[in-house]
């Protein structure tokens, strides 16, 4: 599935008007849209996928198309961790299709609950890549969307790993539900004090 993520509102339009969703029938021409990026999840493909070379190989086909357009929009596209184990197959991903528009987006939530690999090996094998966190907690039982801080995402090395490699990635808070925002934000606040 692709999903645009965070757009802008721009010229008037609101930011309910610029979400666009690339889920079954409803395909749009990646010409015909105006984006700030492109996000792509292999990992919910590949929990259906029988063969990983397979989709690797398929997949990369069907990226290289994505990643050719986007470059001449100057949009990058974002792969995210949703159920891989761990980094190295956006990383072969990645050298395959190299390019400034073609990056990561780390879900910190999604690594604590899918993935055995500790957090701090994901930033060491794809920091060359990264450019957005979806910033989330949970118990690491489930994807909860708990406030940042409230569960047992290693936030600590996370911002840790960024001070020192000075790393500065867009950063998306994904609470789902609006009454823990504001706890989110005092949560934010505590675990980037490293």
């Amino acid at each position: 599935m692709l999903y645009p993520i965070e757009p802008r509102a721009h010229r008037g339009e609101s930011l309910q008007e610029r979400r666009w969703h690339f889920k079954g029938k409803n395909r749009y021409p990646l010409s015909s849209l105006i984006l700030v990026f492109l996000r792509v999840e292999p990992g919910r493909i590949l929990k259906y996928a029988t063969s990983l070379r397979g989709f690797h190989d398929r997949g990369s086909v069907v990226l290289r198309s994505f990643v050719a357009r986007a470059e001449s929009l100057e949009t990058p596209v974002l792969l995210e961790n949703v159920w891989e184990a761990g980094p190295h197959f956006h990383r072969s991903l990645f050298e395959q299709l190299k390019s400034p528009f073609f990056g990561f987006c780390l879900d910190v939530g999604h690594q604590n609950s899918f993935s055995s690999t500790p957090i701090k090996e994901w930033l060491e094998v794809l920091s060359d890549f990264l450019q957005e966190l979806h910033l989330h907690d949970n118990d690491g039982s489930l994807d909860q969307h708990r406030p940042v801080g409230s569960g047992t995402v290693d936030f600590g090395t996370l911002f840790r790993f960024l001070h020192s490699a000075g790393k500065d990635p867009l950063m998306t808070l994904e609470p789902h539900r609006e009454e823990d925002l504001a706890e989110t934000l005092e949560g934010l606040i505590r675990v980037m004090k490293v």
